[in-house]
């Protein structure tokens, strides 16, 4: 598509998902802060550093912003009875509206490659694209009279400000460890050196694994085997696209509970594509 068409493009489909009426609540937040020094923890002990305000926001809160957003939510609706949280993966230290989550809900999923997997995910990413392409200034009175006259959805939004500085900056320098927020079964792709990530991004493997995933409520990521050996769950799939899968079989093999199906890229094809087939003609009948 040109790139001229592309602006058209994206309001017209957004619109049209904006007026679904399954919608039941769309929530953004934003934030900006007034000029200001922040303190944050360095690696060694009882340090710190400073950062201005808006270096803060742009390469150190935008890592997570994801979850300061539901962290609001939940905070705001505590009784609503929503406690299932899904959102993209996200990364950064830990902050205390990242530990008050845990607090808040049931679930906390977050997925790799979510706005890819998952339908409402990439929803959210197209919906706040297109803020950024048409509100300006992207604040919270601006936002809302931008689309709360085109879906039947509730729409809420809200400011973050200075005032919540102790629960978004990062208080300990612990990453925070999304690997354990994976939902299963997950779709490990070891690529190897064979296949950059852009082209793999392309190809019909990685759209069915994440359409695999998403019909089976997992994920996918990419293959990192010093840590993803202690997380596989019985029903995780590792899809070799570098011809090593028999250097590997031993997570098939020799494991019973935490183990994987390791598959060549052939047989993964053939696997991802049969599974595909088949949810797909269970959901017609159904239909």
């Amino acid at each position: 598509m040109p790139l001229w068409k592309q602006e058209d493009a994206r309001r017209e489909i957004v619109f049209e998902l904006l007026s679904l009426d399954v919608l039941d609540t769309i929530y953004v937040t934003e934030t900006y802060l007034q000029p200001r020094w922040i303190e944050l923890y360095r690696e060694e002990d009882d340090a710190f550093r400073r950062e201005m305000s808006h270096k803060f926001v742009e390469d150190i809160l935008f890592q997570y912003y994801d979850i300061i957003s539901i962290w609001r939510y939940l905070k705001r609706y505590e009784n609503s009875g929503y406690k299932d949280v899904m959102t993209d993966d996200f990364s950064g230290h830990i902050c205390k509206a990242y530990e008050e989550i845990g607090e808040l809900c049931n679930t906390f999923k977050s997925v790799p490659y979510g706005d890819i997997t998952y339908p409402a995910l990439s929803m959210a990413d197209l919906v706040t694209g297109l803020l950024k392409q048409e509100v300006y200034p992207l604040r919270r009175e601006e936002i809302q009279d931008y689309i709360q006259d085109d879906t039947p959805a509730y729409v809420q939004t809200e400011s973050i400000r200075s005032d919540a500085l102790d629960k978004i900056v990062p208080h300990k320098t612990n990453d925070v460890r999304t690997d354990l927020l994976r939902p299963d079964p997950t779709v490990h792709i070891h690529k190897g050196d064979t296949i950059p990530k852009d082209r793999l991004y392309t190809l019909d493997i990685f759209k069915y694994s994440c359409i695999f995933a998403q019909q089976n409520g997992g994920c996918v990521k990419l293959f990192d085997e010093s840590n993803d050996r202690h997380h596989l769950s019985g029903d995780d799939l590792i899809i070799c696209l570098d011809g090593s899968s028999d250097s590997l079989k031993d997570y098939e093999e020799l494991n019973s509970k935490y183990s994987a199906k390791v598959l060549d890229r052939e047989d993964a094809m053939e696997y991802l594509t049969e599974n595909y087939s088949s949810l797909a003609k269970t959901h017609t009948s159904v239909a």
